[in-house]
């Protein structure tokens, strides 16, 4: 019997890592801000005898959507190899025409060095770009890029007010900087009611690391500045449905 006990601990092991390194996978690709489009990951591309994409009509794509998707999947190697310099060709075309995730996804290309020479301040130009069009990553990835000044000079002021638009949209990770921003007084007024709120939030959209704070942060306060902090939070969920 206990043999068979042991035989059957095996796989669940096996199963629990493998569990484990998929959850540890997309908490990367989360954390690098990058949009990807599982919808469409499967699909095969389709090229001319030149080697340009095309569309299911034999037409050249031009479509700074599917431009974006196909880079997708030439980044992840779905449905064609991977090939990163390929994936910034399309992500390219496609931030051209100034399409939000496709200037977002070319940013990180350019930070992390996938498919191009590695390049801050060429990150933080496109950054800013799709930040401008709205898009919540992106204006998280160029506020950290000014707090720590990287690819940028450093600009607490200016980091935190692009981490305050993505907090604004429900980016998870701006909730747990914006608490780190307030309890610091980095960019903002030090208020510890403040950063408890935001990593109120954080928690409250399945964040971790505001989580870890905010437990940290309530064994310094009295417990009214967390209640107040509570409070805060839910007039916030409640505004922002």
């Amino acid at each position: 019997m206990q043999k068979t006990t042991e035989m059957l601990k095996l796989p669940c092991l096996l199963l629990f890592v493998f569990l484990c390194t998929l959850s540890a996978d997309q908490a990367v690709t989360h954390a690098c801000g990058w949009w990807g489009d599982g919808g469409f990951d499967d699909d095969a591309i389709l090229v001319d005898s030149e080697g340009n994409p095309v569309s299911d009509e034999k037409d050249p794509v031009d479509d700074p959507r599917e431009l974006t998707r196909m880079g997708n999947r030439y980044k992840t190697g779905r449905g064609v190899a991977r090939n990163y310099e390929s994936a910034v060709y399309m992500y390219t075309k496609a931030a051209e025409k100034d399409f939000p995730a496709a200037l977002n996804n070319l940013a990180v290309m350019y930070e992390q060095g996938l498919g191009v020479s590695k390049d801050l301040s060429e990150a933080a130009k496109w950054y800013r770009r799709a930040a401008e069009r709205n898009d919540a990553m992106a204006q998280h990835s160029i506020g950290t890029m000014y707090r720590d000044g990287r690819g940028v000079p450093l600009d607490p002021v200016q980091g935190a007010e692009w981490i305050r638009k993505a907090a604004e949209q429900g980016h998870a990770g701006a909730f747990g900087d914006m608490g780190e921003l307030y309890w610091k007084g980095s960019g903002f007024p030090k208020d510890s009611v403040l950063a408890c709120m935001w990593w109120k939030l954080g928690v409250l959209h399945g964040d971790t690391e505001s989580r870890r704070m905010l437990g940290k942060a309530a064994g310094t306060m009295e417990s009214s500045s967390i209640k107040e902090a509570e409070r805060l939070a839910q007039e916030w969920m409640e505004q922002n449905k």
